[in-house]
């Protein structure tokens, strides 16, 4: 069986390990005759050593990079159909993955243009949907309002043209199957709800081990608590919100630590220098995403604050699955659905 799994957000997005690549490789184990071709568009070119140090060496997965320009709208996306069609053409796939309403636009064009290729073969396409594209844009995007707003209809468009074409939608959440249902007018029997990118839980013995390793290497005390966070410094991570609430967890507890695993190690180290915390009660340190779980485990509690707004209300946060592979405990502000419905 070969599959096609295409990508327009970049091999260098921080979720692609754990929620493109791992999927992925673990297809591949599980069904020894499975084949896989990973498209990606870029804007950039890559050496053969900066890819294989993101995309390793693996028995019948083939990568295959596309380029992508600046995205002006639609427009810009035709780019990409003609070389996904003579790929298509070539390796003949039983079933197309496109992760989000992008890849998925690509995608549908080729099939839509070109009826001849599915003519007489039995070929699925699925398209994921993983969060809100013009709502995430509209929350992230310091652009001038007037570019921003023609911006955020075009991506809206590109949304409703792929949710409402009646392709077979993989849903992270049930509340954004909601919202795609009742805000593009999606097929809710179309729907199915992700499963294969969530990791697995981690055996409660190795994450006792790692845990005591990690204590002792970071000279945190064994009777902690440990509040844990693990992600960026973007406005809606709510970090001052975070750090607020480990302040009054202090007061409660002598021995509340806050673990951080974050690459923004600058601009959190001025965050908690200005909320005046000893600097005995945390450290913030850069972990490899093949070490994330190993520090993980060193915590009890993992914190997982967000705005208030439909974007969070809608997604499956990356770091709550991460959270729970551990075992932790999941303390968050109520902003994200799949969490409040527990």
């Amino acid at each position: 069986m070969k599959l096609i799994f295409v990508i327009y957000d970049g091999i260098e997005n921080s979720v692609f390990p754990s929620q493109v690549l791992a999927p992925i490789l673990n297809r591949i184990d599980e069904n020894k005759h499975i084949e896989v071709t990973l498209v990606s568009f870029e804007r950039k070119s890559y050496s053969k050593n900066f890819i294989q140090k993101i995309i390793p060496d693996y028995e019948r997965l083939d990568f295959v990079l596309l380029y992508k320009p600046k995205f002006l709208g639609k427009i810009s996306l035709m780019f990409g159909v003609r070389p996904l069609k003579k790929l298509i053409e070539k390796i003949k796939p039983k079933q197309i993955i496109a992760r989000g309403p992008l890849a998925g636009w690509v995608v549908l064009k080729v099939n839509y243009s070109n009826e001849h290729l599915m003519r007489g073969e039995q070929r699925s396409l699925i398209v994921q949907a993983r969060g809100l594209l013009a709502e995430e844009f509209r929350l992230a995007s310091r652009l001038s309002r007037f570019i921003k707003k023609i911006l955020y209809r075009i991506y809206l468009n590109i949304e409703k043209e792929v949710y409402a074409s009646g392709v077979e939608i993989e849903s992270v959440s049930q509340a954004l199957k909601g919202y795609l249902v009742e805000t593009f007018g999606t097929d809710s029997s179309k729907f199915s709800i992700a499963g294969k990118d969530i990791p697995k839980p981690i055996d409660k013995k190795l994450v006792n081990i790692w845990g005591k390793q990690v204590r002792e290497e970071l000279n945190i005390s064994s009777d902690a608590y440990v509040y844990c966070y693990c992600g960026s410094a973007h406005v809606w991570q709510c970090i001052d919100e975070m750090i607020e609430f480990f302040t009054e967890e202090i007061r409660k507890n002598p021995k509340a630590f806050f673990l951080v695993l974050s690459g923004s190690k600058e601009v959190l180290e001025k965050n908690f220098t200005e909320a005046k915390i000893d600097k005995r009660k945390y450290k913030i340190i850069k972990v490899s995403y093949s070490d994330v779980y190993k520090y993980m485990s060193a915590s009890d509690a993992g914190l997982l604050f967000r705005k208030r707004d439909i974007v969070n209300w809608v997604s499956r946060p990356t770091k709550a699955l991460e959270y729970r592979s551990v075992g932790l405990k999941i303390i968050h502000n109520n902003t994200v659905g799949l969490l409040a419905e527990k």
